[in-house]
């Protein structure tokens, strides 16, 4: 717990750091702020991702998952992820988001049958989360 605990305050002073960033670009004159809105965005889903990642870590151990699946999806996911930022990088837009429905579907379907308010059904709601951060994260890239 005490692992998690570092982490959810290294991530929380990260947020503050991106939204003063954020701030100080707002103080820009409105010729070099650039995408004021794709900033926000990127912002706003970069933390929706850190939070679920961070309340999926609390829950390790807690559930047992196909490691095929699992590793599987986190490759898509990282791959995807790691696309979006190259792609911002180079002031592009990415390549087209994967789809992570077929892994998603096994893994709920690995984890579904329990307690509506149990560990399975907490963790699939969070994997879900986690695609639907992802793919926000790529269509906020994508949009100008």
């Amino acid at each position: 717990m005490f692992l998690l605990a570092a982490i959810a305050r290294q991530s929380s002073r990260r947020d503050r750091s991106s939204i003063a960033e954020f701030q100080r670009l707002l103080t820009e004159p409105r010729k070099h702020r650039g995408g004021i809105a794709l900033a926000f965005a990127l912002i706003t889903y970069v933390q929706r991702l850190e939070r679920h990642l961070i309340a999926l870590a609390a829950h390790i151990g807690t559930v047992t998952l196909p490691s095929a699946d699992l590793t599987e999806l986190a490759a898509r996911l990282g791959s995807t992820q790691e696309a979006i930022a190259a792609a911002i990088l180079e002031s592009r837009a990415p390549e087209l988001c994967p789809s992570f429905d077929e892994w998603l579907g096994r893994l709920r379907g690995k984890l579904s049958g329990g307690e509506p308010t149990g560990p399975d059904s907490t963790v699939a709601f969070l994997l879900g989360r986690l695609v639907s951060d992802t793919t926000s994260l790529h269509f906020a890239a994508t949009t100008k």
